[in-house]
């Protein structure tokens, strides 16, 4: 059974996912005002494991779990790619990496597991304050030449270079 934290992130990782698939119009076209809220809604829960979660978790143990690192740079990845706009082939991509992201994460033994072993006695008001967060403020779509550099290279680190194409 699932504890509150895990909970909630597996509740907003199935929306986000159902909010992505709304993006996709099935037709080589990305609803660009669709992926914007998605891209916010995103944002603002990686924001969440970020600046909240995992600080809490880390404080709670005294260091970083073992799988954080691959987790940030997953978060990365997933930040990098909401920056351009939208193609139907990388928002396809965006899609396998948070299935897979989302997997890692929810896990029996993946990191809200053990943020819910780990802070039970403050999973509620984790959960509160995560819930509560205001929106992200996020500047519009950027395809500069500096942006497609930098996203090739947070693709390139996070491992997913080969299966997702920057945007140009």
């Amino acid at each position: 059974m699932r504890g509150p934290i895990a909970d909630y992130y597996a509740q907003g990782n199935k929306r986000l996912l159902a909010l992505l698939d709304k993006c996709i119009l099935g037709d080589g076209r990305i609803d660009r005002s669709q992926f914007d809220f998605f891209r916010h809604q995103l944002l603002r829960q990686v924001s969440s494991e970020e600046k909240i979660l995992a600080p809490a978790l880390a404080a709670k143990l005294g260091h970083q779990p073992p799988d954080r690192e691959g987790l940030r740079k997953d978060h990365a990845a997933i930040a990098a790619l909401c920056v351009p706009t939208p193609c139907e082939e990388w928002v396809e991509n965006l899609s396998e990496l948070l299935v897979h992201h989302n997997r890692l994460e929810e896990s029996a033994d993946g990191f809200f597991a053990l943020c819910d072993r780990s802070l039970a006695d403050d999973a509620k008001s984790i959960v509160l304050a995560v819930s509560t967060l205001p929106p992200l403020r996020l500047g519009p779509f950027n395809d500069g030449p500096l942006v497609r550099q930098l996203l090739a290279r947070v693709l390139a680190e996070s491992g997913i270079a080969g299966t997702t194409q920057v945007p140009h």
